[in-house]
């Protein structure tokens, strides 16, 4: 049997934070890899070619360092090195054009502000109209799940 692989898309969010935590710490329960999805937006810039490209690159290196900094979080929890996937676009239409190419993920686990804001908008869009787009479980972990975690340890 093929190992389970929890999804998960990175951001500079701290409920992003706790939803790798939650996908590794249940990876090493399984026995399973932590997946990483990185999305560079558009560059939208419509400057000379090499300024451009220049930009994309950079973008590109700033999104492989955070995405190595997210594997290590995710192998120091899950024993187990993850697995990076880039994707260029928009958030949304990258994570399910993954989801469509690649049938091998068995859970997507995102994490959900507290704020007032809301939970953040792709949680909004999965677990509203998008849902009907997704073809595996959705986890949404509160951003607070960790600490309150932590503390019933020692309730």
């Amino acid at each position: 049997m093929a190992p389970r692989i929890f999804l998960v898309m990175a951001s500079e969010t701290k409920e992003m934070s706790v939803a790798l935590r939650y996908a590794a710490l249940r990876a090493r329960e399984v026995e399973g890899h932590v997946a990483i999805l990185s999305v560079l937006p558009p560059s939208g810039m419509q400057l000379w070619r090499a300024v451009e490209e220049q930009l994309v690159l950079t973008g590109r290196r700033d999104a492989e360092n955070r995405l190595q900094e997210l594997g290590e979080m995710a192998h120091a929890a899950s024993g187990r090195m993850a697995i990076y996937y880039f994707r260029e676009g928009q958030p949304r239409d990258a994570l399910l054009k993954l989801l469509e190419e690649d049938k091998s993920f068995a859970v997507l686990v995102l994490g959900a502000s507290k704020s007032a804001d809301g939970p953040g908008p792709m949680v909004n869009y999965l677990s509203g109209k998008g849902l009907a787009r997704i073809t595996l479980p959705l986890v949404i972990v509160p951003e607070d799940y960790l600490a309150a975690r932590e503390q019933a340890r020692y309730d």
